[in-house]
């Protein structure tokens, strides 16, 4: 029996529905409420544009933007938690499919939900405490979703490298070619958030003829970063995708 038609049960394509649904929101979401942000404040201050571009928490500084963007990350927060536990949960399934037991495996997974629930609560308390009243809540809510959620992604590419050595079960949810790309592609959002802290720190030195284009670097790489954290948890639709392509299969079984 080929295993990629093995009809999967009713609540694997429920999960798998609501995977897609809840993370793919956050993607759309937070991504326009970012660069969106950013858009607003260059149009409404022109003057503050022509010395240096904003950070998005420079824009969201504005309460006009700073309010919506508070009330869609109390949204997205918990949805992005609730679609990567789904995702462990797959994880965890497979993992007990293929006959292990034991191991760092069940801790990874643990792991890695509870920095996804930590990297939720940074994008809540940035988002509802914010400039200038509430400098110092607002940068330990952004170095928490930062942190958080780089971890989120470099544990869970580990985890993806880990299970494609499994060898493939009947009812399995994660293709192991899709684990492997997965881990390939982690590079990408370990190398903005590496770049991102180096521009961080650099950023207030002086370097002569350079300040405006490092600065430049910064600012772009903020958002650039937080699309890739958040597009990297996107890459798991591909197994979710083709579990409801089963699930609606009438050639399945």
């Amino acid at each position: 029996m080929n295993i990629n038609m093995t009809r999967p049960s009713g609540t694997q394509a429920a999960l798998a529905a609501l995977q897609i649904a809840s993370i793919s929101m956050v993607i759309v979401v937070v991504n326009i409420l970012i660069y969106r942000a950013r858009h607003l404040f260059i149009q409404w201050h022109p003057e503050f544009v022509a010395q240096e571009l904003p950070t998005i928490s420079g824009a969201i500084s504005v309460p006009r933007s700073g309010e919506r963007f508070a009330v869609w990350m109390a949204v997205s927060a918990p949805l992005l938690v609730l679609g990567v536990a789904v995702i462990l949960w797959f994880a965890w399934r497979d993992w007990r499919l293929a006959g292990q037991r034991g191991g760092l495996m069940p801790l990874l997974l643990v792991l890695v939900l509870l920095c996804q629930i930590a990297a939720a609560c940074g994008m809540v308390i940035l988002s509802q405490f914010r400039f200038p009243d509430h400098r110092d809540a607002h940068m330990a809510g952004s170095y928490l979703f930062f942190i958080a959620q780089a971890l989120t992604v470099v544990l869970g590419g580990f985890i993806s490298r880990k299970m494609a050595r499994l060898a493939w079960r009947n009812g399995m949810v994660f293709a192991p070619a899709n684990h492997r790309l997965r881990w390939r592609l982690m590079g990408i959002p370990v190398l903005l958030v590496l770049a991102y802290l180096a521009l961080f720190i650099i950023k207030d030195f002086d370097f002569a003829g350079w300040d405006w284009s490092i600065h430049q670097a910064y600012v772009w790489t903020e958002p650039a970063t937080l699309s890739s954290f958040l597009i990297y948890v996107g890459l798991f639709h591909l197994d979710a995708a083709a579990l409801l392509r089963r699930y609606f299969s009438r050639s399945a079984t």
